[in-house]
């Protein structure tokens, strides 16, 4: 099996060692290292190959490089990627030492930063009130600190700062975007904030700007009040409005405010008077309106005060709350591991001993804080700093990989400016800054037009938080012709007929007919290494924004007949396999529920009919399936099916709360034939993908020891929501059909056909309330508690939508580099949309110098990319497109199949099992080895099998235990027998098995297995299922428990023997086999004999 990986990535890797002079200038770099690698320039190459020259090279022991990555999947895949990198060397070249790393190489450093900072902040817990062997939180940590946030509201919501708080808000945006996002992200287990002391310093800032604005104020009046009055009435009115207002101000300001005191600029004939009066009145407004707003807070000071003392209070309340449930926050690690590293001397000394190289990727994503942390790290050894500066670090030691334009992170904590300052840092202190600017991705037609556009885009901002504009340079073309750029934009149309598509549906239909057209009639041409050929469904990508329109590309795309993906499902909830599972599981465990039992009738799971559903509802039976279908008058059909779902109605009640959430979904998606009323129907195809997700939740609902009745307040909580599901990613074979994600999802990924789609979506910007709070990196936690104003909240608020603005500029550029061969944009304006300017319909016309009105596509040529304005589209086309795309007319194919020959064959089922197959052989050979009461010794074994699986998952916990497993013993019998249990698998995982699994390249559990000896007349087919498979570098090792008092030498020979060879012929290795013999602590070898000899004559028999 690795022989075949190695294979197949020889070419790849063979690739990446024919690296560019700036590559290798990166890659051999001595000193600290900043790479700005632009979209498409081999980033985890130079990655990867310089973890491998420092290996190779450097003969550092991979153990002493810390790779650290922004996502569990980026580790996994540079985990990957290195391994592989090592394996080919070593096939090339022999080599000691990188033999030697390979066989260590599950010791490498390779993680993401959240779990190396848990691995920092472990050693210290009585730092912070944990107890030891902390963990990172639950799944469930935001619900349990929203009720946490809840009571301590209803215990002081009649308090006047609550009252001010809640006043101009809602009691629900209090709870879930003041109080919760607070406990989550800015109250931490790491440090105490003075929140009085933040309001006594807000407090002294804004005096001391007060005095510095009114003195500005009163310059500027009194400049006006010295111009002649005789040269404008405009000059004589505003002098004699400010001669009267001036003796007080104070007070003007605050009750008639800024548009009573401002000035309006004249009109008309002008003169060198008038023209210095204009030009003073917009300084004159913009202090006008600071010194309002600085005013008007001051004067609310005692309700900021007692603001900041309530938000004491409940720091207070919420760490203790945090170390009472062991609530760690991924915020909580990072900060918990930079206060462990700044304060224990002896640890980080042992840190920065222990890590000779520190490798990051996608820093561009990190902040402040993480780069603090990694200072801490790299420090020069004899230090020992409160806060390390980059002339504090140990040469060489820092390999910093990012991109600003590609920065997208802001809402998980991500700021751009370190990035962006780190290199000049670096660089000041004697260290590499280095960029990679080719693109080897994109067709140098996509890189012209993306340079075009980001070039206006981007432009020459200074501000920290702006990406700079770098171009990228292109490669070398791999089309025989130029790219295809297509624009397709709806202008906003005011007078829109009624009995047509919404823009929207419009723009969607559009594109669902462009990707179903450029397939069928096999016009755009994408390469595959060296072959030319038409681009396919899962060519393209259709990329948004925000996905809160995704419905509407798929239903068009079902329209057409696209089949698709989705990254994000968002209409799981609202569409029939989810609400039919819901409705089988509820009616199993509540089967008084009405509703769903009519609903569970019509499904496909029964499938009776409108009229036998009226039928059996009216004979008001108090339960489902309580009364007899003979005494209704059901069609002889529809009794049928009502007998076939109360047969699997049954079935779904015993199995509920006996087997696991995740197994009884199977059950009820495969064994019962849901997936089969799906897979019947063409254009039911892309729910197929549900299951993965169904599964997945209940996976996670068995991990929170959730019910099948917990379960079901899950599904019921959500069903109906077209909501994104965070975190919730199921693994996915290759894409067969058009990709649908989010930008954000996309990031990392390339596509020969990018569509980058719904342009005109505004984003979190639609019908967004205001924040309730910012945080200020100078001032703290800037507030507002009711409409009065927070002179700075406003100017924290102004930064904010200039950041997230800079953002979605970053976020555009990653959509179009994205792009192998053609890009495709789409958009339409609306009444909201015209005059966003964050907006990327807008960003893009602007570079351009579109003017996206009716008619802007007419005469105009461009030879980078085509435009296109995509016109009305009456609602009847939609049903014209099912017509012309209904599905094959089966009469007309019929003699086409007739006339192929038919090939026929069975796979039998299984003909023995090892269990059984040993049993026949001891019969013969040795006799059964007796184990005394055998009822309570399997069930004891049932038990030890269950707990080894869980200990070497990391998962164990005696509450998780299965009823079932303890069913079969009295409760103090079972007690007993779990403590003795636990006891025996613990020692044979941290001691028996210990050494093999240091060696292991991977090691899986409850391997299941079909064998197949072709020795005899027929093929022979075995099952097994091996409890533990354990793959090192040179051979795979199969692992047998056995719960025996007494060592029964040759007793499971042939079960291990059939056990060794299938593992074999799965892993292409030499096998072994072992009995690891829990009560006894012993590992021991299995003398393998030849199944295939013994049972060759065995065959039928």
């Amino acid at each position: 099996m690795q022989e075949k990986i190695l294979g197949e990535v020889i070419s790849l890797v063979k690739k990446t060692m024919a690296l560019t002079d700036n590559q290798l200038k990166a890659v051999r770099s001595e000193s600290n290292t900043v790479i700005t690698a632009g979209a498409g320039s081999g980033k985890t190459t130079v990655l990867a190959e310089r973890f491998f020259w420092l290996v190779k090279e450097k003969r550092t022991p991979l153990d002493s490089i810390l790779t650290l990555t922004f996502t569990r999947k980026a580790a996994a895949e540079m985990y990957e990627r290195i391994y592989l990198r090592l394996s080919l060397d070593l096939r090339e070249n022999e080599d000691d030492f990188i033999r030697d790393q390979i066989r260590q190489f599950d010791k490498s450093q390779i993680s993401t930063l959240d779990s190396f900072c848990l691995t920092v902040a472990k050693n210290c817990p009585e730092m912070f009130g944990l107890p030891k062997g902390f963990a990172l939180a639950p799944e469930n940590a935001e619900d349990l600190l929203r009720e946490f946030c809840l009571e301590f509201i209803l215990k002081r919501h009649k308090e006047p700062v609550f009252t001010e708080l809640i006043k101009g808000r809602t009691f629900e945006s209090v709870l879930t975007q003041f109080l919760l996002p607070l406990s989550m992200h800015y109250i931490h287990l790491a440090e105490v904030r003075d929140f009085p002391a933040m309001y006594r310093r807000q407090r002294e800032v804004l005096i001391k700007k007060n005095e510095e604005v009114t003195g500005q104020f009163l310059e500027l009046c009194a400049k006006i009040l010295a111009m002649p009055a005789e040269a404008s009435k405009a000059i004589r009115d505003s002098r004699d409005l400010i001669t009267a207002f001036l003796p007080s101000i104070d007070a003007l300001i605050l009750e008639e405010g800024y548009n009573y005191l401002k000035l309006k600029k004249p009109g008309g004939r002008t003169n060198a008077a008038l023209d210095e009066f204009k030009g003073v009145i917009d300084s004159y407004n913009a202090c006008l309106k600071e010194l309002e707003s600085l005013r008007k807070t001051l004067a609310s000071g005692d309700s900021l005060k007692g603001f900041f003392l309530l938000l004491a209070e409940f720091q207070e309340a919420c760490l203790k709350e945090k170390r009472r449930q062991g609530l760690v926050t991924f915020q909580d690690l990072q900060e918990m591991a930079v206060m462990v590293l700044k304060k224990n001397r002896e640890l980080r000394s042992h840190y920065k001993k222990t890590f000779q190289y520190i490798l990051i990727d996608e820093f561009q994503d990190n902040n402040d804080l993480q780069k603090r942390l990694l200072f801490l790290l790299a420090e020069k050894p004899e230090l020992f700093k409160e806060d390390p500066g980059p002339e504090d670090l140990s040469e060489g030691k820092l390999f910093f990989v990012g991109d600003e334009k590609q920065s997208i992170y802001q809402f998980r904590g991500a700021d751009v400016s370190v990035f962006k300052s780190l290199g000049r840092e670096i660089g000041a202190a004697g260290g590499l800054s280095l960029p990679l600017s080719v693109n080897y991705r994109s067709e140098p037609g996509i890189i012209d037009f993306v340079n075009r556009l980001f070039r206006n885009i981007l432009g020459e901002s200074s501000a920290p938080y702006e990406a700079s504009f770098i171009p990228l340079e292109p490669s070398h073309a791999r089309l025989a012709g130029k790219p295809e750029i297509r624009l397709l934009f709806k202008p906003y149309n005011k007078e829109k007929s009624a009995d047509v598509l919404t823009s929207d549906e419009t723009e969607a239909y559009t594109v669902a007919k462009l990707i179903h057209d450029e397939v069928t009639n096999k016009t755009l041409p994408v390469r595959d290494n060296e072959t030319i050929r038409p681009a396919e469904y899962p060519d393209f990508a259709l990329l948004m924004r925000s996905t809160s329109s995704q419905v509407i590309y798929e239903r068009m795309f079902r329209k057409f007949g696209i089949p698709y993906t989705t990254q994000q499902a968002r209409t799981l909830f609202l569409e029939a396999p989810f609400n039919d599972m819901y409705n089988i599981l509820r009616i199993a465990v509540y089967p008084g529920d009405r509703a769903s039992y009519a609903a569970f009738l019509r499904s496909p799971f029964a499938g009776v009919s409108d009229a036998g559903i009226v039928k059996i509802l009216a004979a008001r039976e108090e339960t489902a399936f309580a009364g007899r279908a003979e005494d209704w008058g059901l069609t002889p059909e529809d009794r049928l099916k009502f007998e076939k779902g109360m047969e699997l109605f049954e079935s779904a009640s015993a199995l509920a709360d006996k087997i696991t959430l995740k197994e009884l979904v199977f059950h009820l998606w495969y064994t019962r034939g849901y997936r089969y009323h799906l897979l019947k129907n063409e254009s039911s195809h892309p729910y197929l993908d549900y299951y993965d997700y169904l599964s997945l939740l209940a996976e996670k609902a068995d991990d929170n020891g959730l019910c099948t009745a917990g379960f079901l307040d899950f599904l019921q909580e959500n069903l109906g929501k077209y909501e994104r599901l965070e975190d919730l990613e199921p693994l996915k074979e290759a894409s067969q059909g058009v990709r649908i994600m989010s930008i954000h999802r996309a990031k990392g990924l390339q596509f020969p056909v990018v569509i980058l789609a719904n342009t005109g979506n505004m984003g979190r910007n639609e019908n967004r309330a205001k924040a309730p709070f910012y945080i200020s990196r100078d001032l703290g936690l800037t507030i507002q508690p009711d409409k009065r104003e927070n002179y700075f909240y406003l100017l924290c608020e102004r930064e904010a939508e200039e950041k997230e603005t800079a953002e979605i500029k970053r976020l555009l550029y990653v959509a179009l580099t994205r792009t192998q061969f053609h890009l495709f944009i789409s958009g339409c304006h609306n009444s909201k949309n015209r005059n966003d300017e964050s907006c990327h319909i807008n960003m893009i016309a602007g570079a351009l110098g579109l003017i996206l009105e009716p008619g802007f596509a007419r005469d105009r040529q461009d030879s980078g990319y085509t435009l296109s304005e995509i016109g009305d589209i009456p609602s009847g086309s939609l049903a014209r497109v099912r017509t012309s795309y209904a599905a094959p007319d089966i009469e007309r194919l019929l003699p086409l199949y007739e006339k192929k020959p038919v090939f026929s064959w069975v796979v039998p089922g299984p003909d023995a099992t090892a269990t059984s197959l040993n049993l026949s052989y001891l019969d013969e050979n040795a006799g059964e080895p007796s184990s005394g009461d055998a009822s309570e010794a399997e069930a004891f074994g049932n038990l030890c099998h269950f707990i080894m699986e869980k200990l070497l998952h990391n998962s164990y916990e005696p509450a998780g235990v299965p009823e079932n497993l303890l069913a079969p013993f009295s409760k103090a019998r079972g007690e007993k027998l779990l403590a003795e249990a636990e006891t025996l698998c613990r020692r044979a995982a941290g001691s028996t098995l210990k050494d093999l699994l240091d060696r292991s390249v991977s090691a899986e559990t409850e391997v299941p297995f079909l064998y197949c000896h072709r020795g005899g007349a027929r093929p022979v087919f075995i099952n097994g299922r091996m409890d533990l498979l354990v793959e090192t570098a040179e051979e795979v090792c199969v692992i047998d428990y056995k719960t025996d008092k007494i060592i029964h030498r040759g007793a499971y020979d042939m079960q291990l023997s059939v056990y060794a060879a299938a593992a074999g012929d799965l892993c292409a290795k030499p096998a072994k086999a072992f009995l690891c013999y829990l009560r006894s602590g012993e590992l021991v070898p299995i003398g393998l004999k030849d199944p295939a000899a013994w049972f060759s004559g065995k065959a039928g028999t």
